[in-house]
């Protein structure tokens, strides 16, 4: 990755890190970007539709470092969702000042609108923190009206997958250790864990829709990345975080 090019983005995040009041650096954001592509092989990293794109600080930096090829990000930029109108020209400004207009290209809209009138395929689906923005509801998602509109997404998303293609999905539990001591007022935050689903809501969808699982990982947090080696289970279940990967293959 070229010096300046990192200088620039290790700006940009510390600035929004500043602006949101969050523990995050390059660092870091490599950290938790190389674990959730570890798995995934890297010719399925050659064209990447990352849904739900937001900031693209994590998109950019696997762009700079060689472990994405190519991508495409979808996002509306709905204030709701924390990311709205200088968010997207923020990051739209970022992908020229990096020199990676040529494989960056962002789309604001929703992605079932983009799908609707894109024919393209990809290798990978990325789909970091959003989920719980598409598909709000505070009941089981399989209980919900919004399911039958979850299996048709993954459904769509399938259908713009290469053959050998995977669905890599980063999310929240609703229920665990964090969200347990943020419930009583034990730690801070202001994640909404009631809207957050288990894993095997979206597994259920996912597989309605065609998708074949073939992993489910704990998210290490960074401040527990050494105490890994020697009890992952434990500082697994310190996180909230899960990652579901998915075969678009029989």
């Amino acid at each position: 990755m070229h010096t300046t090019s990192a200088n620039i983005l290790a700006e940009r995040i510390i600035e929004r890190a500043g602006r949101r009041g969050l523990s995050v650096d390059i660092g870091r954001l490599r950290y938790a970007s190389e674990s959730l592509l570890a798995p995934i092989p890297p010719a399925a990293r050659e064209s990447v539709l990352c849904v739900g794109v937001g900031h693209g600080h994590d998109v950019l930096l696997d762009l700079l470092e060689g472990r994405l090829g190519r991508v495409t990000g979808v996002d509306p930029f709905n204030e709701a969702d924390g990311n709205g109108d200088a968010e997207y020209r923020e990051l739209v400004n970022l992908v020229g000042a990096l020199g990676l207009a040529g494989r960056f290209e962002v789309r604001r809209e929703a992605i079932a609108d983009f799908l609707a009138r894109d024919a393209r395929r990809w290798g990978l689906v990325l789909m970091s923190d959003v989920l719980h923005h598409i598909f709000v509801t505070r009941s089981r998602l399989a209980a919900s009206g919004e399911y039958p509109k979850s299996v048709e997404l993954f459904r769509a998303l399938r259908a713009h997958t290469s053959p050998g293609g995977m669905l890599a999905v980063s999310d929240v539990r609703r229920s665990g250790l964090r969200p347990f001591l943020h419930r009583h007022g034990l730690i801070g935050g202001d994640v909404e864990y009631a809207t957050k689903q288990k894993p095997g809501e979206w597994v259920r969808a996912a597989e309605e829709a065609g998708w074949r699982m073939v992993r489910l990982d704990r998210y290490i947090p960074w401040a527990l990345r050494n105490a890994a080696r020697i009890a992952s289970w434990a500082a697994g279940a310190a996180c909230d975080r899960y990652r579901l990967y998915f075969a678009a293959g029989p």
